[in-house]
């Protein structure tokens, strides 16, 4: 794991460095994860898992956010416990009703 780290903040740090290197990082890393998991969102919704409206964009973001932050800053463990309590944190926020609305929030922003 702690090859994965240095290896995953390294390239993040170099795509903070470099402009074109960070936009071939994006195109042939980020984003294809960004697919891989919004796939699995899509899915989910036609199952009736999450609702059709939720705004799967920042679920995405959520997820990833998390794992970028443990990996750069390594002050709390990344591993399948923690994946396992994303996943129920996430399935319980999408399944309560948005503030004052009594239904589930809706899209906020475009797909990237």
């Amino acid at each position: 794991m702690q090859l994965l780290r240095r290896v995953l903040t390294g390239l993040m740090a170099q795509a903070l460095l470099d402009p074109e290197f960070a936009q071939a990082f994006r195109e042939r890393f980020l984003f294809s994860r960004r697919a891989a998991l919004r796939q699995i969102l899509d899915r989910a919704a036609a199952r009736g898992e999450i609702p059709a409206d939720v705004d799967r964009e920042l679920l995405i973001d959520m997820v990833y956010g998390l794992l970028w932050y443990r990996l750069m800053l390594d002050h709390a463990p990344l591993g399948e416990p923690v994946g396992r309590q994303l996943t129920g944190l996430l399935l319980r926020a999408v399944s309560a009703p948005a503030p004052g609305t009594g239904a589930a929030s809706t899209p906020s922003h475009p797909k990237s």
